[in-house]
């Protein structure tokens, strides 16, 4: 197997995201495998704040400031914009302060696929013919533990897939790398995709993984 990972993704998690993948793909045929991890950025918002005079609102936002502060001749405003420059532009019409929002996207935690066949676009070594692709948060120690996990399609819980309960980011990798290992394992022997199947294997990978071991968890700084 083969893996690559994003320059994004800090360097003290590196060694642990190799062991953790080569864990993930145990009783899994991999000497063709490609594996793509990729951070998910932090998601970054722009607001702009200044006093607007209580005129300029809108009917609704007067009432109800002027509900709150009675004979109050200005209000504090503040505008959200996704990009800098359209922020910057606006703080320098209204003479307003611009402050920057980091929101680390932890609710989105993890993602991966593995493909049946390698998009064109992908850049991989001569001779691989599955690839999975992983997204994880560039800071992992920040996710909250315990977690469960539950399979999820169109947004729904996929009621017959097993709950996973995982006691820290490196057993959420390993469920990860154990659930797309299953997959690759379902395209070579010509089985049908199941993610039920997928999840009960990388549930029984993540049991023996916690039973297992005990090491400390890395950090960004390790």
């Amino acid at each position: 197997m083969i893996l690559t990972i994003a320059g994004t993704i800090p360097a003290g998690y590196h060694r642990a995201l190799h062991e953790l993948l080569d864990v993930g793909f145990e009783g899994v045929a991999h000497h063709d495998v490609e594996v793509h991890i990729r951070s998910r950025p932090p998601r970054v918002h722009w607001t702009v704040h200044y006093h607007s005079a209580v005129a300029d609102l809108t009917p609704d936002l007067r009432r109800r400031w002027l509900g709150a502060h009675p004979g109050s001749a200005s209000a504090p405003v503040a505008e959200a914009y996704r990009r800098r420059r359209d922020a910057a532009a606006a703080a320098a019409r209204v003479g307003g302060t611009l402050r920057r929002h980091v929101d680390e996207r932890l609710g989105e935690r993890m993602s991966a696929c593995a493909y049946y066949e390698l998009p064109r676009v992908a850049r991989v070594a001569a001779g691989v013919r599955y690839l999975v692709t992983m997204r994880l948060p560039q800071r992992l120690e920040a996710l909250t533990y315990p977690h469960e996990l539950q399979y999820r399609r169109g947004g729904e819980l996929m009621r017959t897939a097993p709950v996973v309960q995982v006691e820290d980011w490196l057993g959420e990798v390993l469920h990860l790398a154990a659930h797309e290992a299953r997959h690759v394992a379902q395209y070579r022997l010509g089985l049908a995709k199941s993610e039920v199947d997928a999840e009960r294997w990388a549930a029984a990978a993540v049991e023996r993984f916690h039973s297992d071991r005990n090491v400390p968890v890395p950090t960004d700084a390790s």
